[in-house]
């Protein structure tokens, strides 16, 4: 736990390995989150802004969703000299429900290191409305929908300057951390609303694409001939370019923050 956001894919990997046949339905939707879905990041000093969002978030729906998988780690209170406690949220979008699962846990720091205290386990449903709206039987939006939304109300609305185009500019604390970071299996993305569940650039490299690429995935817009309509559907992570060229394998991490990439 001392070295997240980067070891966030290891640290879900050791939960979902658990050998016990027979398993909760908590456990098996978090262990389909894990292999299907992407990590999403909030950092400890954001619990506060965290629990302002998920009290005030007026709603979710399909649109709001980064993708129809995930994985989510949230701090559920400021840390204190022993301690820290944290929710692991996970979403799995159905043609007519939203899967919702959580896990809350203190991590004990000790003389000998640390050690985890699991504190409570949940599981909920959302019924999807006609208007693609996610909510209880009673159209209210609380528990682990809100906490998601929450969450998602923290990404960052304004685009940052792309060094790309600028490339007089210095880049932000974070852009170089993310980019640092990337050479120890873990590549730490900070996106803007606009961008996160878009296709996004190349994973390796900069500037023209040449060779093979990885493509994250992303929601594409579809229009269908035969009804005259677009729908939302979602597109896998891909490797497209040149078959015969490698693509560097990286775990991704998206840091949910509350703040601009310019602000750092």
């Amino acid at each position: 736990m001392q070295q997240l956001p980067r070891s966030m894919p290891a640290f879900v990997d050791l939960l979902a390995a658990g050998e016990d046949p027979v398993v909760s339905e908590a456990e098996v939707l978090l262990r389909e989150s894990i292999a299907d879905g992407s990590l999403f990041y909030v950092p400890l000093k954001h619990s506060r802004a965290l629990a302002a969002a998920t009290r005030t978030v007026s709603g979710l729906a399909s649109d709001d969703l980064p993708c129809p998988t995930g994985v989510g780690l949230q701090p559920l209170a400021a840390p204190t000299a022993t301690g820290a406690t944290w929710r692991l949220i996970s979403w799995r979008e159905e043609a007519e429900y939203l899967r919702l699962m959580s896990v809350d846990f203190t991590v004990h720091l000790t003389e000998d290191g640390s050690a985890l205290e699991v504190l409570e386990t949940a599981v909920e449903k959302l019924r999807c409305a006609p208007d693609d709206s996610f909510s209880d039987g009673s159209g209210a939006l609380d528990g682990l929908g809100a906490c998601l939304a929450g969450m998602l109300e923290l990404v960052p609305v304004r685009e940052p300057v792309s060094t790309r185009q600028n490339p007089t500019s210095t880049p932000s604390p974070a852009t170089s951390e993310a980019k640092s970071r990337t050479d120890r299996g873990v590549r730490l993305i900070y996106p803007t609303r606009s961008a996160l569940g878009s296709e996004g650039p190349p994973e390796e490299g900069g500037g023209a694409r040449i060779g093979r690429w990885s493509v994250r995935g992303h929601w594409r817009r579809q229009w269908y001939r035969s009804r005259q309509t677009h729908e939302r559907i979602w597109i896998e992570e891909h490797e497209a370019g040149a078959s015969d060229a490698s693509v560097a394998q990286l775990r991704k991490v998206f840091i949910i923050a509350p703040r601009s990439l310019r602000q750092g």
